[in-house]
């Protein structure tokens, strides 16, 4: 097939939302489809591109594929036989500029999250289908780093809605109580934290998998994500996950199950830190889940394929 994945309207950068597309733009080459990215503005400089970039609609699509919320009325409008999906990863209340509950109508959805899906059910009376972007080959726990501390590992983001604040407030608090050590990695600048820290910036996979595998706990305290993937990467690396009981996580994170969740970050991370038997209980569960229901990138594309 002719696959074109528009971000007209939009565009993609070093961020976690375009790695996410741009991954699957490159299995779906590597299945033998040829894929086209349609965009007047491509930053992305994290791992190398398969597909064609393009600044326009190509002709003779046999599908488009939008990518965000102001992607879709440029692909509803365009005179086309192709046929016309959303891949929605998010519930943009970040965009003013749109409204998710109108746009959601426009041409049909597939989505990454069971609660994306729930959400747009709300929306238009139709439950589209759920596909997950699937977790990279490289990412196990194979090799994990053995050390007498326990590591607390999160991600460096300053947009508001990861709240990394708070994150630095938890993390400060635990060190007041326990010691551990400290790993973050992010695409900005190594930010300055009242606390010693290790920081990776921009690791390449081998590196990210090392930075994950060096990690116990793994803590995040977002308040909005479509499907939060730092924590599913880190999971599938053996770390054990605290963090926001938010719909973009339950997917994979299930309180006493596969994670803890909640608004006690402090006293959950604390648990895990305490208890080595509940971390390998939660992590060990964690992968179990992943494996099963999230799986890889190549097998979630080929299910894409199969819906579009």
């Amino acid at each position: 097939m002719k696959i074109i994945f528009s971000a007209l309207g939009s565009g993609f950068a070093n961020n976690g939302g375009s790695k996410t597309i741009l991954s699957c733009t490159n299995v779906l080459s590597d299945l033998g489809h040829e894929v086209i990215i349609a965009t007047k503005m491509f930053n992305f400089t994290w791992f190398k591109i398969k597909a064609k970039v393009v600044k326009e609609f190509p002709k003779n699509a046999d599908v488009i594929i939008a990518t965000a919320v102001s992607t879709v009325k440029p692909v509803a409008l365009l005179e086309t036989k192709a046929r016309k999906f959303w891949y929605v990863r998010g519930w943009e209340t970040w965009n003013k500029s749109f409204n998710m509950e109108k746009e959601v109508k426009r041409i049909p959805v597939i989505v990454n999250s069971e609660w994306l899906r729930d959400k747009v059910c709300e929306c238009t009376g139709k439950c589209p289908p759920v596909v997950y972007p699937g977790i990279d080959d490289h990412f196990y726990s194979t090799g994990r780093a053995v050390s007498g501390e326990v590591s607390v590992g999160g991600l460096y983001c300053s947009r508001g809605l990861k709240r990394f604040k708070l994150w630095a407030k938890v993390v400060k608090r635990v060190m007041e109580e326990r010691r551990i050590r400290v790993r973050l990695f992010g695409d900005e600048e190594k930010p300055a934290l009242p606390f010693g820290f290790d920081y990776v910036r921009r690791p390449g996979p081998v590196a990210h998998r090392e930075f994950y595998n060096s990690c116990d706990v793994w803590l995040f305290t977002s308040e909005n994500e479509g499907l939060h993937i730092p924590p599913m990467e880190a999971g599938a690396c053996g770390c054990a996950l605290v963090g926001s009981d938010i719909g973009g996580v339950r997917d994979y994170a299930v309180h006493g199950e596969t994670a803890l969740l909640g608004e006690d970050y402090v006293g959950n991370v604390v648990r895990l830190v305490d208890d080595v038997g509940l971390r390998r209980e939660l992590s060990g569960n964690l992968v179990k889940l992943l494996g099963t229901k999230i799986g890889g990138r190549r097998r979630n594309m080929e299910r894409l394929v199969g819906l579009i």
